[in-house]
């Protein structure tokens, strides 16, 4: 009888303690503080090009060859998205947060923190039939896939769409990026491809500009603009 009631004792002591450690996260509520509208960058076989008459002359190229489709190309546009950024978030338990949009909506999210990074995670599914993994090599962040789908000519890929941010010094940064790309299609045909991109909620993939700068396919140059919205606790 002695035993049993010590293992019980030991049982409530094991669950006052679980309570515990729970209850010491606290919630943290984030407003909008600072915008910072990051360096441009070019990168080439070779590296990095710091020379400002080239990066102009290549910006300048790429503008030129898109100025009949009518599209806002500029790396300084991503403070389009700060200007828009109308909402406050609050993590409201260690893997869980909550935005509130400017109209009142809100929206919670699964928490996720991964190699440095923040992922908040929609609980809903989404559909589509591009390739994530490869349409979007210069992504560094990717989305979480549920499950694929074989279809005639290619395949259905369900996600859940993610807001990608980092934790630096208290502050949750989220990343807008911008740029310009030129690749080959192929390394035997003379022609080449422009790709275009402009406020992607995503970072740029340091792996991608390694294997731009070793000379790898299927990206030859790139040039981009990656800024921070800054938020920070209330």
């Amino acid at each position: 009888m002695r035993v049993n009631c010590l293992s019980i004792i030991m049982l409530i002591a094991f669950f006052i303690t679980c309570s515990c450690k729970k209850d010491d996260f606290s919630p943290k509520k984030y407003e909008k503080s600072r915008y910072d509208s990051g360096g441009i960058h070019l990168y080439a076989k070779g590296g990095e090009i710091n020379d400002v008459d080239k990066i102009d002359r290549f910006i300048d190229k790429i503008k030129s060859d898109f100025a009949s489709f009518d599209l806002d190309i500029s790396l300084d546009s991503n403070i389009i998205d700060y200007n828009n950024a109308d909402f406050t978030f609050e993590l409201i338990a260690s893997d869980r947060a909550c935005f509130t949009l400017g109209n009142g909506q809100v929206r919670e999210y699964t928490l996720k923190r991964e190699d440095g990074a923040i992922y908040f995670i929609q609980d809903s599914i989404a559909e589509t039939t591009e390739n994530i993994a490869y349409d979007e090599v210069w992504a560094k962040f990717k989305p979480h896939i549920v499950s694929t789908e074989p279809i005639l000519l290619g395949q259905i890929i369900r996600y859940k769409p993610s807001i990608y941010a980092y934790e630096i010094n208290g502050e949750i940064q989220f990343p807008i990026l911008s740029f310009m790309g030129v690749y080959m299609p192929s390394r035997t045909n003379s022609g080449y491809c422009e790709e275009v991109h402009m406020r992607v909620q995503n970072s740029m993939s340091e792996s991608f500009l390694n294997r731009i700068t070793i000379g790898t396919y299927p990206s030859d140059s790139i040039v981009f603009r990656e800024s921070r919205i800054v938020f920070s606790e209330k």
